[in-house]
């Protein structure tokens, strides 16, 4: 509602938005990642807070149809979590606590790679290419509709432009990063077999890519080729970043007792300084 605000009131209201709808806009962005860490301490519930957040950000420097995109987008990743947890009952799902105390996901006891592991790193290989090439890719940014971040500068202003393109794109990428570390239970050592099995696959792919990138042609075909090449040698480096990002997200709890208890901590802190 919010987000369908602002954009009908910078579009149709005003020529150029005002100081305070890009103050509101530009707000948006820490707060989709602090407001959810006052949600509830479960994994749906967290989920959805983090989805609903990170949506608002996205919306605004989207245009009409990756808005579209992402509303399918999302429903594919939450019945992807619930398959995961198929075993389960509705109540025990719908419960289930967002920390590391509860059991351990299921791996394999030696080094051997386990069928569900593959399947769950194809599987995300899948939606971060779906989620990066599904609405644009890297090579068309030059080439973008600058309208879609005049709800956030009002200038021209590449630097700041592309930092925010990049964080566009970044958003689906960490929706993704929150389902699989929910899906690998918030283990550090089940993420980073995972980040492995990950790595081998994409570095088959860049092999692929290697073998067809271009030097000829048009700029579009060439920057193309170089883009899915440079994609599948970052992806699995930033799948792991992200993975620990996002479990470190995911397990954070913030109440108002905490708060309090870190202004006090802070406070002390201050009261020694002077002393």
């Amino acid at each position: 509602m919010v987000t369908a605000t602002l954009i009908l009131v910078s579009s149709y209201l005003f020529q150029k938005p005002p100081a305070i709808l890009r103050l509101i806009s530009w707000l948006s962005l820490p707060f989709s990642l602090l407001l959810p860490l006052f949600s509830p301490p479960t994994i749906l519930d967290r989920m959805s807070w983090f989805i609903c957040s990170l949506f608002v950000p996205y919306s605004l420097l989207s245009i009409a149809y990756e808005s579209t995109f992402m509303l399918c987008f999302v429903p594919l990743l939450l019945m992807y979590l619930r398959f995961e947890f198929g075993h389960m009952s509705a109540t025990d799902f719908l419960n289930l606590p967002a920390d590391r105390s509860f059991s351990v996901v299921c791996t394999s006891p030696s080094r051997r790679v386990a069928g569900a592991e593959l399947s769950r790193a194809v599987i995300c290989v899948s939606f971060v290419l779906a989620a990066i090439f599904g609405t644009g890719n890297f090579a068309s940014m030059n080439s973008f509709n600058p309208s879609t971040l005049s709800r956030f500068i009002s200038v021209f202003s590449p630097f700041t432009m592309a930092t925010l393109l990049v964080l566009k794109i970044f958003i689906p990428l960490l929706m993704i990063s929150l389902l699989f570390a929910a899906v690998l239970r918030f283990d550090h050592e089940a993420i980073q077999r995972h980040s492995c099995l990950v790595l081998i696959i994409t570095d088959l792919m860049a092999m692929c890519f290697f073998h067809q990138l271009k030097d000829d042609g048009s700029w579009l075909d060439i920057g193309l080729s170089i883009s899915q090449y440079l994609i599948s040698i970052c992806t699995s480096v930033a799948i792991l970043l992200l993975l620990l990002c996002a479990s470190t997200l995911m397990t954070t709890m913030l109440s108002s007792y905490n708060v309090k208890k870190l202004k006090s901590v802070l406070k002390g802190e201050q009261n020694d300084c002077l002393l």
